[in-house]
């Protein structure tokens, strides 16, 4: 007789936030290039499109904010562990650059997951900052 069993295990969602380095065209509407930026972010992280033990890859992340119109770079993305107080309690399993304010330390442009974790962005309209650089304020001389 052959048996199948089904192992149920609880789920740890992490909560993270996301701050992203932007340097905009100067002719597009700067309001709507960063909200498009926050929706694709918002979007990638939904607990609808991922799946658990899903590694979270940045360069997808670099990826998608890229191809929104009026974004010329991405300059920096840095990804922190929301816990306690509204958030989850549960922490990534990856290192931290720093204890205090939760960094994750990226390995090769990822945050891994272990099969029971699932990330997530609970509060998008917060977690998700956007900072914006100007390149029209820097001279070059040659």
């Amino acid at each position: 007789m052959i048996n199948d069993y089904i192992s149920i295990e609880t789920a740890n969602v992490i909560d993270l936030g996301v701050n992203i380095d932007l340097i905009l065209d100067s002719s597009q509407n700067q309001g709507a290039v960063i909200s498009a930026v926050i929706n694709v972010i918002s979007e990638y992280f939904d607990p609808g499109n991922r799946q658990m033990g899903e590694n979270v890859n940045v360069s997808e992340i670099r990826r998608l904010a890229q191809s929104e119109n009026g974004v010329i770079s991405v300059a920096s993305i840095r990804i922190f562990n929301k816990v306690g107080g509204q958030y989850s309690s549960s922490q990534t399993s990856q290192r931290y650059l720093d204890n205090e304010t939760k960094e994750i330390e990226l390995i090769d442009e990822t945050i891994f997951a272990q099969p029971s974790q699932i990330y997530q962005i609970r509060f998008p309209g917060k977690d998700i900052i956007v900072r914006v650089k100007n390149m029209n304020t820097v001279n070059f001389s040659w």
